[in-house]
């Protein structure tokens, strides 16, 4: 359009390399040639899915917040020849379409900046309400989960309480599996790492040498104010739901509750 200014069509085509007629097209209709386009409304790939869909979303229909990585395993481990991982993005495009259709009502989620290497967050989450079972015997304990804020990268430890010995041992377990140190960490105002001192709380001094050892600067997030940690927070519902959804697949439960063997 700015070359038709000094130029005839024709010259004006020519300089945009394309054909008169083209240009001509595009004149006409007052459009880019993006808006041009028509929206596809049909499949270039046949449906690999089509065969046990049905049986998916009866899955999906039973338990909705079933995640797309754990049905793609259900099928390879069903048919190993039929299906590949290499669908998995696939199988998402079907679980989201299936989730806009059928699926309850989505949060507003906003999504927080940050930066590589800076932070680590680290906090316990209580497995009871799972129902584990070892033996038919209920399994009580609880997970320390230890993550990198801007990767996600994970590491977790089973213990039975939320003690300055548990967390030690938490923290170097994931360390040297990571080979390394964020530059802060944080945790929300548990008592293995913090002491009440007035209206406030402050670190105890062996949760501060521990920290210094290593070279992390400790942090903590406010009372009452859970988001702001939140990575860990949503990386417990994430794990939870996977160790959740992974009984639910097996043939058989156990009456007191999931059967979960290692």
């Amino acid at each position: 359009m700015k070359k038709l200014k000094k130029h005839t069509q024709e010259v004006a085509a020519a300089k945009s390399g394309m054909d008169v007629k083209t240009a001509r097209k595009y004149i006409k209709s007052g459009k880019l040639p993006s808006e041009m386009k028509e929206p596809r409304q049909y499949r270039t790939k046949n449906d690999p899915f089509v065969d046990d869909w049905d049986e998916l979303s009866s899955m999906l229909s039973h338990a909705p917040g079933l995640e797309a990585k754990t049905l793609m395993d259900y099928l390879i481990e069903k048919d190993s020849c039929k299906y590949k991982w290499s669908q998995l993005r696939t199988m998402q495009r079907r679980v989201r379409d299936w989730r806009a259709e059928n699926g309850e009502t989505q949060a507003t989620i906003f999504k927080q900046r940050s930066q590589p290497g800076k932070q680590s967050q680290s906090d316990y989450t209580c497995m009871n309400k799972l129902g584990i079972t070892i033996n038919n015997q209920k399994f009580k304990h609880l997970v320390f989960h230890f993550i990198l804020r801007h990767s996600s990268w994970e590491s977790i430890r089973l213990c039975f309480s939320e003690s300055f010995e548990s967390l030690v041992a938490g923290m170097e377990k994931a360390v040297w599996e990571l080979g390394g140190v964020a530059i802060e960490h944080r945790t929300d105002n548990l008592s293995a790492a913090t002491k009440a001192m007035g209206s406030k709380r402050e670190f105890t001094e062996r949760w501060k040498e521990f920290t210094a050892h290593y070279n992390m600067i400790p942090t903590t997030n406010n009372p009452g104010v859970s988001h702001e940690n939140g990575a860990i927070e949503k990386s417990h519902d994430t794990f939870k739901k996977a160790v959740e959804e992974r009984a639910t697949l097996r043939p058989t439960t156990l009456a007191d509750g999931l059967s979960v063997v290692q």
